[in-house]
């Protein structure tokens, strides 16, 4: 590979503490018929065919503890100041119905986001149009103001709970609080279905955004060191509790690497249109300190320049990672938790994979190619062509 060109980004720490100093998780799995509610249970959320769960934050330059939130519903009460939200909103209409991506709610989502000077990474659509989303039912709630929609929200429903999304609401319309709005008309509808828990994504005691939680009954919060709920009143020295230095650093995890490319363009990389393992771990003779190197076909290729947080959102967490030039296309090599624990993602338009194959993907599959992702039989038809006895 080429030298180096620039470090596209590091992780903003407070005094530039190594994150690999600290005891954090974040982990990610793709499981196609889970139990949604026994993953919930521990502390996972689900996206599509993916489960994350993460135990810490960056805010304000540092690290810090963040815990998953949910709310016993046998013990929803409503209290005084959530009968005035609802008294101020009486003269709006509200409707829950399986979620509908539309352009009036994507107009929303940006003038939302606008509001804290941030751009989305990634749209509506890309968000929650995946028809294959199992076995939750993916459900919306529209807040209407003589039929202008103000505010709405996304939630999926699993036998025994919801989970809620993310909300967006009008921000011209300041007073009537719509953002708890939107999470009292969800925990209210999950009464109704008599479900057991609604889950509000996670909780940092140090952000100011994230203290509305406190507001509904029934709050437990995940204890990470126990793998059990804890009721609010019991969680102080559980919220406090500062970030533990590690004594050694967790193994590297190549197989999540793998799998979650198996089924990219079925939720968010809708513009990958085929990924292959190449180099040394496809031709299987990698070392055991060698790096994964990974060859992804995609129509947009600046966008993951454009936004690298898409990447480590997505990718999982890294370190750090550098932005190199590669052959035809553009490289981010991640640097990930172990010493060794590298991973390149070498970007190329569609037209490096057309045939007549170019001298470079020759060599290149000849060196070893194993293909992850292929929906249009792309990279399988370069394969055999490379290795026809047409091809000399």
């Amino acid at each position: 590979m080429s030298k180096d060109e620039d470090i596209i980004f590091l992780e903003d720490l407070d005094e530039g503490i190594d994150p690999d100093e600290y005891e954090t998780i974040y982990e990610s799995r793709l499981v196609f018929e889970p139990d949604v509610d026994a993953w919930w249970e521990k502390g996972w959320s689900h996206s599509a065919f993916e489960f994350t769960r993460n135990d810490s934050d960056n805010y304000d330059g540092r690290l810090w503890r963040t815990f998953r939130t949910r709310y016993r519903l046998k013990d929803f009460v409503l209290s005084k100041s959530l009968r005035r939200v609802l008294k101020k909103n009486a003269d709006l209409k509200s409707i829950i119905r399986p979620c509908r991506i539309t352009s009036r709610k994507q107009s929303l989502y940006e003038k939302h986001y606008a509001r804290y000077g941030e751009k989305p990474y990634e749209t509506l659509f890309q968000k929650y149009h995946c028809p294959g989303r199992y076995p939750t039912k993916d459900m919306e709630l529209c807040i209407l103001k003589n039929r202008r929609l103000v505010g709405s929200s996304f939630f999926e429903v699993s036998e025994r709970g919801i989970q809620s999304n993310s909300a967006i609401w009008d921000i011209d319309e300041p007073q009537r609080s719509l953002g708890i709005l939107t999470v009292l008309l969800e925990m209210q509808y999950a009464v109704r279905k008599k479900k057991e828990f609604y889950y509000l994504g996670h909780y940092l005691k140090q952000n100011p955004n994230y203290q509305y939680k406190l507001r509904f009954p029934g709050l437990e919060f995940y204890d990470w060191e126990n793998n059990v709920w804890v009721d609010k009143k019991d969680a102080d020295a559980l919220i406090d509790q500062k970030l533990k230095r590690k004594e050694v650093l967790p193994p590297f995890d190549y197989e999540f690497l793998f799998t979650i490319f198996s089924q990219p363009a079925r939720h968010t990389f809708q513009d990958m249109i085929g990924i292959a393992l190449i180099g040394s771990r496809a031709h299987g003779t990698e070392r055991t300190n060698s790096d994964i190197d990974l060859l992804i076909v995609t129509t947009d290729i600046a966008q993951y320049f454009e936004n690298p947080a898409y990447v480590s959102h997505h990718w999982g967490s890294f370190r750090y990672a550098r932005r190199e030039k590669w052959f035809s296309g553009e490289t981010i090599r991640a640097f990930y938790r172990e010493e060794n624990g590298q991973i390149e993602y070498n970007f190329v338009n569609p037209e490096w994979a057309s045939l007549p194959a170019n001298d470079e993907a020759c060599r290149i599959i000849k060196d070893g190619m194993k293909i992850l992702y292929d929906p249009q039989g792309i990279l399988e038809k370069l394969q055999k062509a490379v290795f026809s006895k047409k091809l000399r």
